[in-house]
């Protein structure tokens, strides 16, 4: 079992955790209270949306005016409720990805942050909104939501196309086969070439 299996084993243990399953049961209640104590989400149509994040950022400056480098924990709730929405809103807008419950930080605990299908990074919400309180930089969540959508279209295509060549592969290698059958004998009696080149493509283990 290779480094890159085990560590993806004990990610997934770590998503059976009660701390983040009593985070996920949450999820419906902090948004509600995100939703009412927010001005102007109320008044979309949608608040989970590209124009909600735009609420959650003025309301969140305006009610950190003048952030201190530590934030009080009345505060750190607040930027947490936040988060909770922010990603939410990624979720639904990107149409794909999840929550986990990830070490993200050395010496740090465990933190919920964005997975998305072909993303090599996390997404931590978190650090979304302190970015937007701190560097007071209105449309920072709109701009962040752009480049993940950006990524992701950029990572399915990498992998069609490299789906493409592993096609053109098989295909050429039934063509092969039927021009020299003799080549099927020796594939069965050397079956680490076929192995060797699904390895180089990603495929093999």
């Amino acid at each position: 079992m290779g480094e890159d299996e085990i560590g993806l084993r004990r990610l997934e243990k770590k998503q059976g955790s009660r701390e983040f399953l009593a985070w996920l049961a949450a999820e419906a209640d902090d948004l509600a209270h995100l939703f009412h104590i927010t001005p102007g989400l109320a008044d979309l149509a949608d608040p989970w949306t590209v124009e909600g994040l735009a609420g959650i950022e003025r309301a969140a400056m305006e009610r950190m005016p003048t952030p201190s480098a530590t934030a009080t924990g009345e505060e750190m709730a607040y930027l947490a409720l936040c988060a909770r929405g922010i990603g939410h809103t990624y979720l639904r807008t990107m149409g794909e990805g999840r929550w986990v419950w990830v070490d993200l930080y050395e010496g740090e605990p465990p933190v919920p942050a964005l997975e998305f299908p072909g993303h090599t990074v996390w997404t931590d919400p978190g650090i979304s909104i302190r970015n937007i309180v701190y560097d007071r930089h209105p449309g920072g969540l709109a701009e962040e939501l752009q480049r993940l959508a950006d990524w992701s279209r950029e990572s399915h295509k990498y992998w069609e196309e490299l789906e493409q060549k592993r096609l053109e592969l098989e295909r050429e290698r039934a063509l092969q086969r039927e021009l020299h059958p003799e080549v099927k004998s020796r594939a069965r009696e050397a079956p680490g070439l076929s192995k060797g080149i699904e390895k180089g493509l990603g495929r093999g283990k």
